[in-house]
């Protein structure tokens, strides 16, 4: 009777915690597609009357990218912006090692890209450290640009090798600096389809893509808006919100503030989101996306999401020096309780839907039913509104949203798969790799 009890009382609460995600991500949805809305529209209606004041520095951190790189090198050289406004530098490691069906490397491609378009901002530099990791790579460039930047307003863009930014990226970035020049950090929104045609036929990848492009929206952009309102209102941040590591934007001077890229753990773009915060700048959203690839196979995705997972957990690293938390306790157990949701999520969800199934079909039903109005919520937005201004075809999910669940339970193996190398490397003392290179 006692063990029933205290099932039945898990299952509750198991419940209540799955509705107070839901009931927030329905929030955040409203709260990221208003904002969504109403700064495309006031952007819109001044792009042509801003005045070009910033200069971009557009840093893409490359390795064993030949397939991909002359292609994103177009369309990043397209932005609807001066083109002596921006250049572009391909931050290389000189350790890459050549492609074996021609013997050719991405700086290869690179120069040919140059020679063949006659690019005058288009360069590549190269880290010749013997560690690998991109934000080595990303601070060798940084250090060039310091050395050789003559321009009083400058920002640093960062980009995957196959990110393919809305080209009025940076007229909107430009645009809200010149409004305010105390902006100077900014983030874009992630759409995560660009490869939806390689990828159609694997629902789980297809699932995953789409769940990573409405977390955007469900969680993300929100995170950003609430703690920009705490930050100008001299308030403690509540949740340090990260930034992704491609789309992101900061002045040349906060780059230098906060001593560039971070090199310690992984997913430097997830950490310099955290830094920020705890230096009290604000990192704006951008409401015009940067589509991107997602992975292309299982093992790979896998891999991706237990990478994604160690950079949000560098939190507790920079916590412990950081002031920038109200009541550091409850920042960590808010934190670690997101980190288990990310793992447990949808365990919790099965275990709550098998004792309602033992209890009340009814309730069964309807809680499925909720959960899958919430996916189809998120769905049907980045169907009807993300995907307007492609120049790609973006295919649809087959079953209305109901796939989607599969995406998460995937993410969160990745996250198991995580907890599992830090245990190892707790009891047995073994180092845990980081590296997440994925091939192309």
């Amino acid at each position: 009777m006692l063990f029933m009890v205290l099932i039945y009382t898990f299952a509750i609460v198991g419940l209540f915690i799955i509705l107070y995600f839901i009931i927030n991500g329905y929030i955040s949805l409203f709260v990221s597609f208003s904002y969504y809305l109403k700064e495309r529209k006031q952007f819109l209606t001044k792009k042509k009357s801003t005045i070009e004041k910033v200069y971009f520095y557009i840093l893409i951190p490359a390795l064993r990218e030949q397939n991909v790189i002359e292609k994103t090198l177009k369309h990043i050289s397209s932005f609807n912006y001066s083109k002596n406004k921006f250049e572009i530098i391909v931050a290389l490691d000189k350790k890459e090692s050549s492609r074996k069906k021609d013997n050719l490397k991405t700086k290869d491609f690179i120069n040919k890209f140059i020679l063949e378009h006659k690019s005058k901002n288009v360069k590549f530099i190269e880290y010749a450290g013997s560690a690998q990791k991109r934000a080595y790579q990303l601070n060798v460039a940084l250090e060039y640009i310091k050395k050789n930047n003559t321009h009083q307003h400058t920002f640093i863009g960062v980009y995957d090798a196959d990110s393919h930014p809305d080209l009025d990226t940076l007229k909107y970035i430009n645009y809200k600096y010149t409004q305010d020049n105390k902006k100077v950090a900014f983030q874009q929104n992630m759409n995560y389809l660009l490869n939806s045609h390689k990828i159609k036929h694997n629902v789980v990848l297809l699932a995953n893509a789409y769940y990573q492009t409405m977390w955007n929206y469900l969680f993300e952009i929100n995170q950003f808006i609430t703690t920009n309102r705490r930050i100008l209102a001299n308030k403690k941040s509540r949740f340090p919100p990260y930034c992704m590591g491609h789309g992101e934007f900061f002045k040349l001077e906060v780059l230098t503030r906060i001593n560039g890229f971070s090199e310690i753990g992984p997913a430097d773009g997830i950490q310099i989101g955290f830094t920020l915060t705890k230096n009290n700048i604000p990192i704006y959203p951008v409401p015009f996306e940067d589509y991107c690839e997602s992975p292309e196979s299982l093992i790979t995705l896998y891999k991706q999401h237990t990478f994604w997972f160690f950079g949000n957990l560098t939190f507790y690293r920079i916590l412990r020096s950081s002031k920038f938390l109200s009541i550091a306790f409850l920042q960590n157990c808010n934190h670690l309780f997101l980190a288990i949701k990310w793992a447990l999520r949808p365990f919790l969800v099965i275990f709550v839907l098998i004792i309602f199934t033992m209890y009340n079909a009814l309730l069964f039903w309807l809680l499925i039913i909720f959960v899958w109005v919430y996916y189809l919520s998120g769905y049907l937005c980045v169907i009807n509104f993300l995907n307007k201004n492609t120049d790609f075809k973006v295919y649809k999910l087959r079953l209305f949203g109901l796939e989607i669940p599969l995406g998460v339970f995937y993410k969160s193996l990745g996250a198991i798969h995580g907890v599992y190398k830090i245990l190892k490397h707790i009891i047995f003392k073994k180092e845990i790799n980081y590296h997440n290179k994925v091939e192309r």
